[in-house]
């Protein structure tokens, strides 16, 4: 009774637009989420497939939506609505090719018309509940085949006084939890299946999303937690 009790959603790399998103598996999440009466949802980047056609000819091929006015209207369209849910959500590099191709900075412009969608940023935003602080992250370069080198190498770095409590991290499409340095950390798997790409180089996808519950003391700290994946 001394701690607070906060439960969330987190989906991840949606790849809207690529032939092998899997819309379904999101819309089940969050009908999940609705039915648990969560309220909030974070989503952890890779929104859209983006547009790679410049530096990777081939990538027409691999989406059923090319451009930025098509994949952003796909995401306005088929983002699961649900009253009282709300999305909070980081663009991850996929999404910014949108920005580097045409100009358009993809989750702004979700915002505008999604008044349920609350864009934080891209790549890396923090979120709070009172005093626990959430870090949400899309990284950049290639996954580890030891899923905990990257957190690690990353964690390391953080200056004492900048730690996070928990922190969300997609773009590896893994699933993985690991504590290091006193901060709950999750690798959060994806929503779309394994690409070309992935198939040739061996890298392992893994389709998940995650119903989150923390209970956390009045400076933030989280003393309990449950995870819950639905793979």
């Amino acid at each position: 009774e001394e701690l607070t009790k906060k439960e969330f959603l987190v989906i991840s790399d949606t790849h809207y637009g690529s032939i092998w998103c899997q819309p379904s598996m999101v819309n089940t999440a969050v009908y999940e989420a609705y039915n648990r009466g969560i309220t909030d949802v974070f989503h952890i980047g890779d929104i859209t497939d983006g547009d790679y056609s410049r530096i990777r000819p081939i990538h027409v091929h691999e989406v059923f939506l090319y451009g930025a006015t098509g994949q952003l209207d796909y995401v306005v369209k088929n983002l699961p609505k649900y009253k009282g849910i709300k999305y909070h959500a980081i663009a991850g590099s996929h999404d910014q090719t949108h920005l580097f191709n045409y100009g358009m900075d993809l989750g702004s412009e979700i915002a505008k018309r999604r008044p349920d969608f609350e864009y934080l940023g891209q790549d890396r935003a923090m979120y709070y509940f009172d005093n626990c602080k959430m870090e949400i992250f899309h990284p950049g370069g290639g996954t580890s085949r030891i899923l905990s080198t990257k957190i690690q190498n990353g964690i390391d770095q953080m200056p004492s006084n900048t730690k996070p409590n928990i922190s969300l991290r997609g773009h590896y499409h893994k699933v993985y939890m690991a504590s290091v340095r006193n901060i709950l950390t999750l690798l959060c798997g994806c929503n779309v299946d394994q690409s070309s790409f992935m198939m040739k180089n061996e890298i392992p996808n893994m389709m998940c999303n995650y119903f989150v519950t923390i209970w956390y003391d009045k400076n933030g700290d989280i003393q309990y937690f449950e995870l819950n994946p639905m793979i």
